[in-house]
This record gives C-alpha cells, structure tokens and sequence, in this order.
C-alpha cells in the first residue's frame, strides 16, 4: 500500500533543499574527479558513489565501442537524454583501486545516511530526518518512498506502508503541516511541474 500528500511548510521544504544541496556538492565533486579521467557524464545514486561513466561520442559515429581507457571496462554505445555516449564502469584492478582512492574527501553525508542503507537517495535521508517511512517490505519486494520538491516550493511524498495483521505493519504517517492527497492528485503536480519545466526551456 501506498499513501500520498504534500506540503508547502518552510520546515519541510527547506529541510529538503539542504539534503538536494548536499547531493548536488557530492554529484559536482565526483563529476570533476571523472572529467580528468576522461569522462562527460557519471551515473550514480544520489549519495553512493559513480558505478558507470559516459564518455560522449557524436550520433553521426559509427564505431560501436569506444576507446580503451585504462582502468574500465564497456565502452558500449548508449544513448541518454537525447545525447550518445560510451559507457563504462570499474575493472578489478589494482589501477581501478588506485583511482577510487581520489574519492576520499567528498563532501560529507547528511547525518541520516551514516552507516547501512538500503538506498542512499535524498528521499531516504528525508524521510529518516522526519521519522516517515521509507521503506517497507512485502512479500519478495521492497516499497520505498518517493520524495519531490516541485516549482512553487511544493514538496510531495509517495510513502509506502502495510494494513496488514503482521508485526511488520505501520498505519500511515501525516505530520503535522502536510495534506493528504490522492494518487491522481500525486500525478497532476508532477505532471504541472513537468510542463512548466518546458515551458521555460523552450
């Protein structure tokens, strides 16, 4: 079961942009590192650590590889936000490992992310912050929790929870400053928020 609301509440909203800002500092830090490997674009969780690296080749190339670049394996044609790249990832090696060393530094976890996670996003830091539920368990899967801050400084949460009889189950959670909202009205902000997006891009 999943259940829906959103808020515009300054405590809320601000305490979500500072974990954005946290992720976006640890994106710029890692993104430069893989520049001077080689690389355009990295691929990675919010605030994990690059598991894939792009390197950008023109549409126009017909080679399906890319080059060989010490350290990484791939180099498979792959083809994301309307751009083609090369994609790689880390070799076991001894030089991968030499590499990885340039990642100490980082700019820091928020303080909810320290330690075992199942996810290491911002909607898990968020939800740790506020004691809502991020993750539940059913059956052979996991339901976790979607967080988004929209234009207008509107925050929406999808947040999963159990109704079931077992021991695992938790009602859902309503703080106080957030509304409940249904699953279609989760959609049209998201959706209102996504047009206005293009609407300035274009």
């Amino acid at each position: 079961m999943r259940y829906y609301m959103k808020t515009t509440a300054p405590l809320y909203v601000e305490a979500f942009k500072e974990i954005r800002d946290q992720a976006s500092a640890r994106h710029r830090f890692f993104k430069q590192i893989a520049q001077g490997w080689g690389f355009d674009e990295i691929g990675m969780q919010e605030f994990s650590y690059p598991t894939t690296f792009y390197k950008r080749c023109a549409a126009e190339e017909k080679q399906q590889r890319g080059p060989e670049i010490e350290g990484f394996k791939g180099g498979e044609r792959h083809h994301q936000d309307g751009a083609t790249y090369f994609k790689y990832t880390f070799r076991r090696s001894k030089h991968a490992s030499e590499l990885r060393k340039q990642y100490a530094g980082a700019p820091e976890l928020p303080a909810e992310l320290q330690g075992e996670h199942f996810r290491s996003d911002m909607a898990t830091a968020f939800c740790h912050r506020f004691q809502l539920p991020n993750h539940v368990f059913t059956g052979n899967s996991i339901g976790f929790a979607l967080v988004h801050l929209l234009q207008g400084d509107i925050l929406v949460c999808n947040l999963p929870y159990r109704d079931d009889n077992s021991i695992e189950a938790a009602t859902a959670v309503f703080p106080e400053g957030f509304e409940e909202i249904t699953e279609r009205a989760w959609h049209a902000e998201i959706d209102r928020h996504n047009k206005a997006v293009k609407e300035a891009q274009a």
